[in-house]
């Protein structure tokens, strides 16, 4: 804390036949300034560290930005892939039924029968896997967005 002083001084002799007076009236005044110094670099750090904060939240802004576009994207590319499951087992299913008919008739191999079937499972059997898929990207995305 600053302090301030004041004192009066008087002084009297006899001399030799002679008065000698003399009189003094001084005043001290004290400013520690090294407070000031720790204040002004506490102020500074307190900035450094706000600008810090602020360039840290920024930081996590952009990357949950881009996780939540990345989310979108793989909910996306397992819902095309679900789609395109689903087009295979019409496909596949359709070529079952040739093949069927085809043996029924007598036209066909029992060797291309079961290759149709194996494939109509198949088919089956990876669009189940895609829509276990996107039901998983689906809830990572709504877990990431909220």
């Amino acid at each position: 804390m600053p302090s301030v002083a004041v004192g009066v001084g008087y002084d009297y002799a006899r001399l030799v036949h002679k008065n000698n007076t003399f009189g003094m009236v001084f005043a001290t005044v004290s400013i520690p300034i090294s407070d000031w110094w720790g204040g002004n670099h506490a102020v500074k750090r307190r900035k450094i560290e706000e600008q810090e904060a602020r360039e840290q939240l920024a930081d996590k802004q952009q990357l949950l930005a881009v996780k939540v576009e990345k989310g979108w994207d793989d909910v996306s590319v397992a819902y095309r892939k679900a789609l395109i499951a689903k087009k295979s087992i019409e496909q596949s299913s359709e070529n079952l039924r040739l093949n069927q008919q085809f043996y029924h008739a007598g036209t066909g191999k029992m060797t291309d029968l079961l290759e149709a079937q194996r494939q109509y499972q198949q088919s089956r059997d990876e669009w189940v896997e895609a829509v276990a898929a996107y039901q998983l990207r689906l809830a990572e995305y709504e877990e990431i967005i909220q």
